[in-house]
């Protein structure tokens, strides 16, 4: 008997270990930390894009899975016009640029996890990334977003649809683990003080990958986003930076 007992706690040891490995959240199977040294590139319409810049992210809120459950909170259903066009808009853009597939879409059930979507008249918003309960054995829990569909009390003063286009695409590339730009270090000064005493998530891990802050992002609080004079769509170094979490197989 003592001596089967070391066989045995070596194969319980190895049984925990197993485990413990399999409970760590593990946000990238194909890299643990950013690349260093790289000139990446886009693939837009016009072709292959070299670019040295890129936006800023939350390196520990990307999804280890880049296909991503979506569902629609309760309250809802009154809207489905509008559904459509947030699907739509996230297909041409996130979806149109890298990895990132987003499926169901449908009314959310009670252990619905992936990004769950609330419809409500006030500011929009989302957590970034995938969400967990804290300590290493915490459950996944759904990153939750709230959309506005009304803009009554919290009013957006140009084309209904431009606005509503423009806060999905924001949203989701934070639910994906994009930072707003004007939080990276090297932004103009007076970008920064602009918004320097609003509430805001600055990240676990953030990572302002390249050299340059990008004006034109749809992330960037320095940007109009609902400028009539501009289509909402992603800045050239936004979607560099959406590859570049999710490339492409």
């Amino acid at each position: 008997m003592t001596r089967c007992l070391p066989a045995v706690l070596g194969k319980v040891f190895a049984h925990c270990a197993m485990l413990f490995m399999i409970a760590i959240p593990n946000f990238s199977d194909a890299q643990s930390s950013p690349p260093e040294g790289e000139a990446p590139f886009v693939q837009l319409q016009g072709g292959s894009v070299a670019l040295e810049r890129f936006g800023y992210i939350d390196w520990n809120a990307r999804w280890r899975n880049p296909t991503i459950s979506v569902c629609w909170e309760p309250g809802a259903e009154q809207f489905s016009a509008e559904k459509i066009l947030v699907q739509q808009s996230i297909r041409t853009s996130l979806e149109r640029h890298s990895a990132l597939r987003f499926y169901g879409w449908a009314t959310c059930g009670t252990g619905d996890v992936g990004i769950r979507i609330r419809i409500a008249d006030e500011n929009p918003q989302s957590q970034v990334g995938p969400q967990r309960e804290p300590g290493i054995f915490g459950r996944e829990l759904p990153t939750k977003m709230a959309l506005n569909f009304a803009f009554q009390r919290w009013p957006c003063h140009v084309a209904r649809e431009h606005c509503i286009v423009a806060i999905a695409r924001h949203e989701f590339l934070h639910a994906v683990g994009v930072l707003h730009e004007h939080l990276r270090p090297d932004t103009p000064p007076q970008c920064q003080e602009d918004h320097a005493n609003k509430p805001d998530f600055r990240g676990t891990r953030p990572v302002a990958v390249g050299q340059t802050f990008d004006q034109d992002s749809i992330m960037n609080y320095c940007n109009n986003i609902y400028s009539m004079s501009r289509p909402p769509d992603l800045s050239v170094i936004d979607a560099a930076t959406i590859r570049y979490l999710y490339p492409p197989g």
